[in-house]
């Protein structure tokens, strides 16, 4: 890596477990993972139908002639990724999910307009993209049956993929469904009677609004 890509690497949510430049593999095909784009379902389904795993920012690449990306609107995405912001960074210090949203005020508004991006769930789409070759990519859209649509790209070049549920993401989402819903649609809300917010996400995504106007979906 150059010294810039390692600036722009540095510290980048590895606290919070995120994994810098990951990306699965089998034979000559890859899929990097973007928070909040299905991305632990695609990842646990691949793993278990014998994918690898490499770094991308390390590993020689030069062998993996298409690479999977699914992308997602970022207005949805950021509703999704700042409730589990929200979830697991304050609800999990003992916090009521109830007493967030009957406490919001102003000060969390300034405080969310000033920053927008607080983890990698939150994270611009395209700063995951960093040294992907464009030109190899296939894209997906993460909300429209991705799985199904990755497994008749797969079957193209020969590969088959199962697609049985797993057990622990299902697990996971039913013991945090409830809360995780309820400020779902308490940024939704907020989203749809202040308009600063939908601005903000404009504004903010703009790269990944970019890339998302200009991508040809497979399947679609």
């Amino acid at each position: 890596m150059s010294n810039f890509e390692q600036r722009f690497w540095e510290n980048k949510y590895t606290a919070r477990g995120f994994t810098p430049g990951k990306m699965f593999v089998k034979n000559n095909i890859g899929y990097v993972p973007i928070p909040k784009n299905s991305s632990s379902y695609i990842a646990g389904l691949l793993l278990r139908n014998g994918w690898g795993v490499i770094n991308y920012l390390e590993d020689d690449m030069s062998n993996i002639e298409h690479i999977m990306v699914l992308l997602r609107d970022p207005v949805p995405r950021w509703v999704s990724g700042m409730s589990q912001y929200l979830f697991s960074g304050i609800v999990s210090q003992g916090i009521d999910p109830k007493n967030i949203i009957s406490q919001w005020n102003e000060v969390f508004n300034a405080l969310i307009l000033d920053n927008m991006i607080f983890d990698d769930h939150t994270e611009k789409q395209v700063y995951f993209l960093n040294r992907i070759p464009m030109e190899r990519c296939t894209f997906f859209d993460s909300t429209d049956r991705p799985h199904e649509y990755i497994k008749q790209f797969l079957a193209e070049y020969g590969q088959t993929l199962t697609d049985e549920l797993d057990t622990n993401i299902l697990n996971f989402n039913s013991s945090t469904g409830s809360p995780r819903i309820k400020m779902v649609e308490f940024l939704t809300g907020l989203l749809g009677r202040d308009g600063r917010f939908v601005k903000q996400i404009f504004d903010m995504y703009k790269d990944d609004y970019d890339l998302i106007g200009k991508t040809k979906y497979y399947g679609i």
